[in-house]
């Protein structure tokens, strides 16, 4: 919504989050969000681009998680799930 104007439909929203491919080794990929898998059996989404930018979707936690980044050089691409795995997840276990 942008200005009280529905810029993307509802029925789009929901079918962006309906797999349309599905991966041996668990996820999915639907109109541009992954689906990954996480250690404890549950998923989350995530659409990502150059430079570390990163936006994660946790439906079973209703959180939203969204790493900017200027990392072009791809020094350090595993760092958002480094944070990911060793900071916000384990939080939200405590909670």
């Amino acid at each position: 919504i942008f200005i009280d104007n529905q810029i993307v439909s509802k029925k789009w929203l929901q079918d962006s989050f309906q797999a349309s491919i599905r991966f041996e080794a668990g996820g999915a990929y639907g109109f541009s969000w992954w689906q990954m898998p996480l250690a404890n059996g549950q998923s989350f989404w995530e659409a990502w681009g150059i430079g570390g930018q990163h936006i994660m979707l946790f439906p079973d936690y209703q959180l939203l998680v969204v790493f900017t980044g200027g990392n072009y050089e791809v020094t350090r691409p595993q760092e958002p799930y480094f944070i990911l795995e060793n900071y916000i997840l384990p939080a939200l276990s405590k909670v």
